[in-house]
This record gives C-alpha cells, structure tokens and sequence, in this order.
C-alpha cells in the first residue's frame, strides 16, 4: 500500500501504482555482467524490487547505492535492506556524482534505474543521464527500465533520443511482458 499511497501523493515523482515484478527484474538483470561488480547504483529504488534482487546476485564484496527520492519509501526500504553491503539514501538522482564523492567512491560499474523517465521535464532527464556518465568507468553500464507502451509516444522518442546523444552504444532489450505494464530495457555504455 505504500507504494500506491506515494503514487497517489505524488503520481509524475513515483511513476507507477505498483513495484517492478520480480519475473520482470529477473529477466531484466539477466543482461548485466553482476559477477564482477564491485560498485553499483540503482536510481528510483522504491519499495526494492530490484534492489532485493540485486543484493542477492552481487558478489559479497560489492557495494550497492541504492538512491529514492521519496523519503517514505526510502526510510521503508532501509528498514527492508538491512545487508552491510546496501545503503539506502534518499536524494534526487542528480546528485549521483555528491552522492558517490561523499563516500568515497569515484567510479561504478553498473547503474541501473527504473525512474520514470517519460514523466521528467527534459532538464531532469539531461541532468540525471549527465551525472550517470560522470561515475562510469571505462566499459561500465547503465541500464533502465521504461514502459512499452510509452516507448512510441513523444516523450518515449524525447528520451530514446536523449539515451543515444548521451551514450556511445544503446541497445534496447525485448518487451518484458511478466509486469503490468509491459517494460523494455535499454542498456547503455558511455561515450569513451
């Protein structure tokens, strides 16, 4: 209920009426290279729906950021992820780079996200992307979720196009139906 409850507060913020299904997150990490990740983001963390499952499929020694604006689902998932190697912190996303700096970190091999991209003014959009390529090192990753059905509309196209000025290399996965609604993944490298 928190989540719809956040939703209905703040429906352009949370994006969705529920979490990402596990079968859809599964299917979606399924495309990242996780054995060898020693640091890893995860933007618009949630309820943790992929922050459960990435926890469970990073090495032991790896460190997962896990970073939600709201402080209502932040606060209920630091109560959930109570593992030594997840910090949950509540932040915008624009301030990955302050973020990572203030602990230490200088560089990332993953970052994953299912922020709802398509309900951000471009700005937000342009200045989220930013701060991604500003903490990936050399053949890092940047993966995010979007809704199928949103991919054809104007603001699906805005940020399709946004992705392939940011990066060097985007490939878009395969409709992932195990989730209402549909997602589809889009996998980024940053430009050298």
């Amino acid at each position: 209920m928190t989540f719809v409850r956040e939703f209905v507060r703040h429906p352009f913020r949370t994006g969705a009426l529920g979490s990402t299904s596990r079968a859809c997150v599964e299917a979606f990490l399924d495309d990242l290279e996780l054995a060898s990740a020693r640091r890893v983001v995860e933007l618009g963390a949630g309820t943790g729906a992929i922050t459960t499952v990435l926890r469970r499929r990073l090495p032991p020694e790896a460190r997962l950021l896990a970073v939600e604006v709201s402080p209502i689902l932040a606060r209920r998932l630091s109560r959930r992820c109570t593992a030594g190697n997840v910090e949950v912190v509540c932040a915008s996303a624009v301030e990955l780079r302050d973020l990572l700096t203030a602990r230490g970190i200088t560089a990332v091999d993953h970052v994953v996200s299912a922020l709802p991209w398509t309900f951000m003014p471009a700005e937000e959009q342009g200045g989220i992307l930013r701060a991604v390529c500003q903490v990936l090192h050399g053949d890092a990753t940047f993966s995010t979720l979007l809704a199928a059905h949103r991919t054809h509309t104007r603001a699906g196209r805005r940020f399709d196009d946004l992705l392939r000025q940011t990066f060097a290399k985007v490939a878009q996965g395969p409709t992932l139906w195990a989730n209402i609604p549909p997602l589809r993944a889009y996998h980024c490298r940053r430009r050298p």
